[in-house]
Protein backbone atom coordinates (compact mmCIF):
# COMPACT_ATOMS: atom_id res chain seq x y z
CA UNK A 1 0.00 0.00 0.00
CA UNK A 2 1.12 2.98 -0.74
CA UNK A 3 0.47 6.46 1.66
CA UNK A 4 1.71 9.05 3.15
CA UNK A 5 3.93 7.06 5.10
CA UNK A 6 5.43 5.43 2.41
CA UNK A 7 8.95 5.96 0.68
CA UNK A 8 9.04 8.91 -1.44
CA UNK A 9 9.21 7.72 -4.75
CA UNK A 10 7.38 4.32 -3.84
CA UNK A 11 4.37 4.86 -5.90
CA UNK A 12 6.91 4.78 -9.10
CA UNK A 13 7.37 1.11 -8.30
CA UNK A 14 4.23 0.36 -8.13
CA UNK A 15 3.34 1.60 -12.04
CA UNK A 16 4.02 -0.73 -14.40
CA UNK A 17 5.18 1.37 -17.11
CA UNK A 18 5.39 -1.28 -19.77
CA UNK A 19 2.33 -3.58 -19.10
CA UNK A 20 -0.26 -1.59 -17.75
CA UNK A 21 0.96 1.88 -17.76
CA UNK A 22 -1.74 4.31 -16.31
CA UNK A 23 -2.39 6.90 -18.76
CA UNK A 24 -3.30 4.18 -21.61
CA UNK A 25 -6.78 3.39 -19.44
CA UNK A 26 -8.51 6.70 -19.43
CA UNK A 27 -12.02 6.26 -20.20
CA UNK A 28 -12.33 2.43 -18.38
CA UNK A 29 -10.82 0.96 -21.03
CA UNK A 30 -6.88 0.43 -22.02
CA UNK A 31 -6.61 1.57 -25.51
CA UNK A 32 -4.77 -1.28 -26.35
CA UNK A 33 -8.15 -3.15 -26.04
CA UNK A 34 -10.28 -0.51 -28.25
CA UNK A 35 -8.07 -1.05 -30.72
CA UNK A 36 -8.31 -4.54 -31.18
CA UNK A 37 -11.61 -4.26 -31.25
CA UNK A 38 -11.84 -1.72 -34.01
CA UNK A 39 -9.42 -3.44 -36.22
CA UNK A 40 -9.49 -6.66 -38.30
CA UNK A 41 -6.92 -9.58 -36.99
CA UNK A 42 -5.00 -9.05 -39.74
CA UNK A 43 -5.04 -5.09 -39.03
CA UNK A 44 -4.57 -5.62 -35.35
CA UNK A 45 -1.31 -7.85 -36.22
CA UNK A 46 0.14 -4.74 -38.32
CA UNK A 47 -0.05 -3.07 -36.26
CA UNK A 48 1.39 -4.60 -33.09
CA UNK A 49 4.06 -5.83 -35.52
CA UNK A 50 4.19 -2.06 -36.00
CA UNK A 51 4.91 -1.01 -32.78
CA UNK A 52 7.35 -3.93 -31.75
CA UNK A 53 9.60 -2.45 -34.47
CA UNK A 54 9.16 0.85 -33.19
CA UNK A 55 10.39 -0.02 -30.16
CA UNK A 56 13.61 -2.27 -30.70
CA UNK A 57 14.30 0.52 -33.17
CA UNK A 58 14.33 3.44 -30.68
CA UNK A 59 15.98 1.13 -27.85
CA UNK A 60 18.71 2.95 -26.39
CA UNK A 61 17.88 5.96 -28.19
CA UNK A 62 15.00 7.50 -25.73
CA UNK A 63 13.47 5.31 -22.55
CA UNK A 64 15.96 3.23 -20.78
CA UNK A 65 16.60 0.29 -23.30
CA UNK A 66 15.27 -2.74 -20.97
CA UNK A 67 12.06 -0.78 -20.88
CA UNK A 68 11.61 0.04 -24.92
CA UNK A 69 12.71 -3.79 -24.94
CA UNK A 70 10.31 -5.04 -22.75
CA UNK A 71 7.79 -2.79 -24.53
CA UNK A 72 8.75 -4.50 -27.84
CA UNK A 73 8.25 -7.97 -26.28
CA UNK A 74 4.76 -7.25 -24.78
CA UNK A 75 4.02 -5.97 -28.38
CA UNK A 76 5.14 -9.15 -29.77
CA UNK A 77 3.32 -11.32 -27.26
CA UNK A 78 0.44 -9.62 -28.14
CA UNK A 79 0.51 -10.23 -31.50
CA UNK A 80 1.21 -14.22 -30.98
CA UNK A 81 -1.59 -14.50 -29.01
CA UNK A 82 -3.75 -12.99 -32.05
CA UNK A 83 -1.64 -15.95 -34.06
CA UNK A 84 -3.12 -18.67 -31.06
CA UNK A 85 -6.62 -17.99 -31.52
Amino acid sequence: MIDDQSDPGAWKAALDMVNHPPHYKTGGIEAIDYIEAKLSPEEFAGYCRGNALKYISRAGHKDATAQEVGKAIWYLERWRAVLDR
